[in-house]
């Protein structure tokens, strides 16, 4: 007996093997196209990774070589994959400023820093000799390296007030020359104090109360210039941005200043005022009450050849003064070419202010609050009594321990070029 069977398949079975077949090729195809898209993003991630890597490497070929200003500097890393970084250093101030532009295959990264100089080994104070002994009174204490004239230190006393510490330095002693080290970029201070400097790549801004204005560093410069005396008060501005007065600059404490640069021959910064920028002058610089200026700022006066600083007038002597309370984390530094010494006072710090970095003075400074840092200048002055004592410091203290090893600022010679702050 023979049995025959009769089997009919059914048009949804076929429909549905049809449509298992369909999911398969589609799963298998998203699967590839994933793992290319994976692979794909997983390679620009590590051309990401390495523009980012290479970006500090042009960080570390700026420290030491030389790059000139505003030129920029093309470094091939592998031509094959077209990988490259771009230099571009530029004046700001007594810092300098360096872009990276970093690019490897289609990846780019940009970094851009605030570049100052930096030493290993840190100097508490370095006086100038001028074959006089430095003179020390009252609570007066003097911490880590030191460089002194010939005639060395001693005790002294004003007015029946002697020296208490019992040891006169606590630090190393060397001897000083006759010269302070230099300043590697004085030129192009001297150049801004007079409000001299490059006009390329600068944009004109207005100014008005209340205004809110941020400019990055990789923009053109902002600049506002006035005639006769500008006001700075209920505003805010950040970034990119020289101010300049022909005559005088006046900050309040409802200014709030970020990381530019003020240009005039004159700049008072009222009490209690807070920010952080640089202040470049050629007559005179006057720090209120309670001011905290953040790292990093700079106080620069950079005398005028033409102007007298012995003048009788009070409104005609350079100075730089910061009054009691007030916090300057940063530079503070009267420059002047003049030989000729006098009896007057160029840099001024109360009592209980505190500098936070390096003071820099080329002729009489008058310490009676703490510098936690460093101290170069030609000569100490103290004013007590009705007398004026010559390299005298009475109740002032420089305190090297105080300075984070970290600190970059002046850059002068044997110094190493860092970065003291990312821009954006």
């Amino acid at each position: 007996m023979r049995l025959i069977f009769n089997k009919k398949i059914r048009a949804g079975a076929l429909q549905y093997t049809l449509f298992v077949a369909v999911l398969i090729v589609i799963l298998i195809s998203t699967f590839l196209a994933l793992t290319h898209l994976h692979t794909h993003f997983k390679t620009k991630a590590n051309f990401q990774i390495q523009s980012i890597r290479n970006a500090d490497l042009g960080f570390a070929y700026f420290s030491v070589n030389e790059i000139s200003y505003e030129e920029e500097k093309t470094i091939e890393l592998s031509p094959d994959i077209n990988s490259h970084l771009i230099l571009t250093k530029k004046h700001w101030g007594i810092f300098d400023i360096l872009k990276v532009d970093s690019k490897v295959k289609d990846a780019s990264f940009q970094k851009i820093g605030l570049i100052g100089g930096y030493q290993s080994e840190k100097t508490a104070l370095y006086l100038k000799d001028n074959n006089k002994a430095l003179v020390l009174v009252g609570n007066t204490k003097i911490q880590g390296k030191t460089f002194l004239s010939k005639k060395n230190v001693k005790r002294g006393n004003i007015a029946g007030h002697s020296y208490y510490a019992k040891e006169l330095i606590y630090g190393a002693i060397y001897n000083s020359s006759k010269k302070l080290p230099s300043i590697t970029n004085r030129e192009h201070i001297n150049n801004l104090a007079k409000g001299v400097f490059s006009q390329e790549n600068i944009e004109f801004i207005e100014l008005s109360e209340g205004l809110k204005k941020v400019n990055s560093f990789n923009n053109p410069t902002q600049f506002y210039k006035q005639q006769g005396v500008l006001n700075l008060h209920n505003i805010q501005l950040i970034g990119n941005i020289i101010i300049q007065s022909d005559k005088l600059i006046k900050v309040e404490k409802t200014a709030l200043l970020n990381d530019i640069i003020l240009i005039a021959p004159r700049i008072e910064i009222k009490d209690n005022v807070s920010g952080n920028f640089q202040a470049i002058t050629s007559k005179g610089i006057a720090v209120g009450t309670n001011c905290n200026l953040s790292y990093p700022s700079a106080l620069i006066v950079n005398e005028e050849e033409s102007i007298s600083s012995t003048n009788s007038k009070n409104d005609e002597l350079v100075q730089l003064i910061i009054s009691s309370n007030s916090s300057i984390k940063g530079i503070v530094a009267y420059l002047s070419k003049k030989a000729t010494s006098n009896y007057k006072t160029q840099v001024y710090i109360g009592e209980n202010a505190v500098i936070n970095g390096e003071v820099y003075c080329d002729k009489n400074l008058e310490l009676r609050g703490n510098v936690y840092g460093s101290v170069y200048t030609n000569n100490f002055i103290t004013k007590q009594y009705g007398s004026v004592y010559q390299n005298h410091i009475y109740n002032g203290s420089i305190l090297l321990s105080r300075l984070p090893q970290q600190y970059v600022g002046l850059s002068m010679e044997g110094s190493m070029l860092k970065v003291s702050k990312w821009l954006y």
